[in-house]
């Protein structure tokens, strides 16, 4: 689950500000490329590409 691995690394009263941009980018591709099940075990990412694909 995306916002339990999003918790899990920093806490609801973590202060993103202390993290680069490029650390965060990092966390949010880390977990837009894990495959999930109720996606068919696609990842978020592979599944948006495709849509952005077929839309054009």
């Amino acid at each position: 689950m995306a916002t339990l691995d999003m918790t899990q690394r920093h806490p609801k009263s973590t202060n993103l500000r202390v993290h680069t941009a490029e650390d965060l980018q990092r966390v949010s591709d880390e977990l837009n490329r894990r495959p999930r099940k109720t996606l068919d075990w696609k990842t978020p990412h592979d599944l948006f590409a495709s849509v952005q694909e077929r839309d054009v």
